[in-house]
């Protein structure tokens, strides 16, 4: 399912002719998050979710238009970046150092937690190569390393024709296949190991392993429990119109897309406050929470019936609509090991010109 693009807004029916900025000029915009080049692509749910996670980010082409480039080859440092980030690694007491990764360089850091980790190794000659295309045989292993401890991987009798048993990575090709993580090409039963892994192959294993670990997943109840009470807030708190509190709220609970496109929503409405306008919000009925994917790191939440009666009035220019806000929420968790909201698409495309919060 694409997810809907969220622009901030004018409601039409208000006179009213608004600039909204964004949050700040050192942050992402919610433009940032949207990359023309994926759209049709077969990998565009895992990449834009990945997007929304802020897990890759896309770059600004000539034209200004944000762009993954998911067929381009992707190097072994960039590579160790999205595992570092999907599953949001620390560094461990020690760690081996490379020749060739100094501490100023950008990849220092993410490289330097995979080494802890024992993700990666290195070479003989003691340097890592960060900017050598990574191979799909080394995404493969460092994969299946640093998802060994989260991930039932299991041993086959099948392989891949071109991967014999005497391959260094045969294991970790062969258990990484036989989850599902990684399929080759099977038109021709082969894997191709050597060949140079691109973008959206990188994004599409790490999205598969991710969705795999069952070891440590929460329980239903709890994350019911954390989205109620967000949302539930949410609602209160514009009710009240209490914007400040609501921006704490979102620097608490959110991250990446949603927060982005949260907070640019709050600036939206004080903007209407300050130009004179009132917003009224009352829920009609009663809203329902249903868990879609549960996993260790990952979670999908889905809300029904999340009805609102709408009245903004400002000036003599006034609006009124009843609006379902339903939809599916993705979560992660942070470095702390606390849940976080990071993307929202309404059930009602129809949403896809109001704000965040339907309006």
């Amino acid at each position: 399912m694409k997810k809907i693009r969220i622009w901030i807004a004018l409601i039409l029916s208000l006179t009213l002719t608004l600039q909204v900025s964004s949050v700040s000029a050192a942050n992402k915009t919610s433009e940032s998050y949207l990359a023309y080049d994926i759209v049709n692509h077969h990998a565009y749910n895992e990449l834009d979710d990945f997007m929304a996670a802020d897990i890759i980010d896309g770059t600004l082409n000539e034209h200004g238009l944000v762009e993954i480039k998911p067929n381009h080859s992707v190097t072994r440092a960039q590579f160790t970046k999205i595992l570092v980030n999907a599953l949001n690694l620390k560094a461990s007491a020690s760690s081996k150092t490379f020749i060739d990764v100094k501490k100023d360089d950008w990849h220092y850091e993410y490289i330097t937690i995979a080494s802890s980790l024992g993700i990666v190794t290195g070479r003989e000659d003691g340097k890592f190569y960060p900017y050598e295309q990574i191979k799909r045989e080394h995404m493969a292993a460092m994969i299946h390393r640093a998802f060994k401890n989260s991930v039932a991987f299991k041993r086959t009798n099948t392989s891949f024709k071109d991967v014999p048993a005497t391959h260094w990575a045969y294991k970790e090709i062969n258990e990484a296949s036989s989850v599902g993580i990684i399929n080759g090409y099977t038109e021709t039963n082969e894997f191709r190991p050597l060949n140079k892994a691109t973008r959206a192959q990188a994004v599409l294993m790490i999205h598969r392993a991710l969705k795999q670990e069952t070891k440590n997943t929460p329980t239903a109840q709890s994350i019911e429990k954390f989205m109620r009470g967000h949302v539930d807030a949410e609602m209160s708190l514009l009710r009240a119109n209490d914007f400040s509190a609501l921006e704490t709220l979102f620097n608490k609970n959110t991250t990446g897309f949603y927060r982005t496109v949260g907070l640019e929503s709050i600036d939206m409405y004080k903007l209407f406050a300050d130009m004179g306008a009132t917003l009224s919000i009352e829920p009609v009925g009663t809203y329902t929470i249903s868990i879609t994917h549960l996993n260790d790191r990952y979670v999908q939440v889905e809300t029904k019936n999340a009805k609102q009666k709408v009245h903004i009035k400002q000036g003599t220019s006034t609006y009124k609509d009843t609006l379902d806000v339903s939809g599916v929420y993705s979560l992660r968790k942070d470095l702390s090991g606390n849940w976080k909201i990071y993307n929202y698409i309404p059930t009602d495309e129809s949403l896809a010109n109001r704000s965040l919060f339907g309006l």
